[in-house]
């Protein structure tokens, strides 16, 4: 068979709860945010909306806010939800 590699934190959860699969679309979350924190009571299923906004922020971020990007001359900060995008552009 062909080697497939898993997180450290779900390891942990599967030798926690076993082998059961988690549901699908469902994924491990930290609830403190510390990817290096996989203590057991540290993890969560979450849904794929709650995992993206619950994600760092890129690492190409420059204004130092999660959600607003910067043009030549303008800021834009969008806001998304259950597929609706908010957003307002500032001079």
């Amino acid at each position: 068979g062909q080697r497939v590699p898993k997180y450290l934190h779900y390891l942990v959860w599967e030798a926690y709860h076993g082998n059961q699969p988690l549901p699908p679309g469902h994924f491990l979350g930290h609830k403190n945010g510390d990817l290096n924190d996989n203590r057991i009571e540290n993890l969560i299923v979450v849904d794929g909306a709650t995992r993206n906004a619950n994600a760092p922020w890129h690492r190409d971020n420059s204004t130092g806010y999660k959600g607003v990007t910067k043009g030549k001359k303008k800021f834009t900060a969008s806001v998304g939800w259950n597929n609706e995008q908010l957003w307002a552009r500032i001079t």
